[in-house]
């Protein structure tokens, strides 16, 4: 009997770190797990054979700082879109997106066929979690920031981006001061977002993701405030508007004036939506990050004031 349960417990115990090399689940130092979903690849137009890679993570854990991406089909994943100092964090208990309109992954050179349906190797590197693997389906369309499908997306300008190759990582790190409060107050193009999901700088006119406004209509606006929490386990985070409404029951809809929700972003990398004036952001790693957020229409384009994006940020800085 004894010599019968040995293997077994062996087996379970291959089993489960199996699971957790895949998954990213963390060891007894608690490094975290980290869950990828929605991986796809798709064209940025039909004459490119270069795709652009965008996927959801959750981080069930402490923060991570992600230092690379890979696919063993590509000789070469190269994130471009992100802002401020480069590292793309997920903050803890947080979720964030790799979309077209924010931060987002480009491969190239890849292998054979790129047909649709094909399912392509992922890998992303974190620290603390470690490795977690995904399989990326390659479409044929490629999607709009709010989600519909277009043939032929106006092709993006990469040279001109912080363009990160992943086979070095992202590490830029630098000695910043305690948490402290900010208050700003200049504008900034740019995107943002917290709970539900949904860019990146092409051509925004070409793309209809802005709405201009024009004539009698009331010009929304925008200010940002920051403050860690009193035991350093986060952030807190305002936005204090002007001539716009939060509305998530209009969201996805029409556009309705002065209506609508905020996008987020972190160092560039999409967190979601904004439907509340408030909102928490988990732990941080060291470092200073630009936190930025855009009041955008129901139907997610950004409001344009005056010739100037409806869009301000702050720095958070962690020590």
């Amino acid at each position: 009997m004894k010599n019968k349960t040995i293997p077994l417990i062996l087996f379970a115990l291959i089993v489960a770190g199996a699971a957790a090399a895949i998954l990213g689940f963390g060891d007894a130092k608690n490094n975290g797990k980290v869950i990828i979903s929605n991986a796809v690849a798709a064209p940025i137009d039909a004459s490119e054979e270069a795709l652009i890679l965008t996927l959801s993570l959750n981080n069930e854990g402490p923060p991570q700082t992600i230092v690379g991406i890979s696919s063993p089909d590509a000789s070469d994943a190269a994130i471009h879109g992100t802002e401020g100092s480069g590292k793309l964090v997920l903050p803890a208990n947080g979720q964030a997106d790799f979309s077209p309109e924010s931060a987002h992954i480009l491969l190239s050179g890849i292998e054979g066929e790129l047909t649709e349906g094909r399912l392509l190797t992922i890998k992303v590197d974190l620290e603390p979690a470690g490795s977690v693997t995904t399989k990326a389906r390659i479409e044929a369309k490629a999607k709009t920031p709010h989600g519909s499908h277009q043939t032929n997306m106006p092709k993006m300008e990469h040279s001109g981006h912080a363009n990160q190759s992943t086979s070095t990582g992202q590490s830029q790190n630098s000695d910043h001061s305690a948490h402290s409060n900010h208050t700003v107050d200049s504008n900034h193009s740019g995107h943002a977002s917290q709970g539900e999901r949904s860019g990146h700088s092409a051509d925004s006119s070409k793309m209809e993701m802005i709405h201009v406004v024009t004539g009698s209509e009331a010009k929304p606006d925008l200010q940002i405030n920051a403050f860690s929490k009193p035991d350093q386990t986060g952030w807190q985070i305002s936005a204090d508007v002007s001539n716009f409404e939060f509305d998530r029951e209009l969201a996805d809809g029409d556009h309705v004036t002065g209506t609508g929700h905020g996008h987020i972003y972190l160092n560039g990398l999409k967190l979601g939506r904004l439907y509340n004036p408030t909102l928490e952001i988990g732990e941080l790693p060291k470092g200073t990050h630009t936190l930025r957020i855009t009041l955008n229409t129901n139907d997610h384009r950004i409001y344009v004031v005056d010739g100037k994006p409806v869009s301000k940020t702050v720095e958070l800085d962690v020590e």
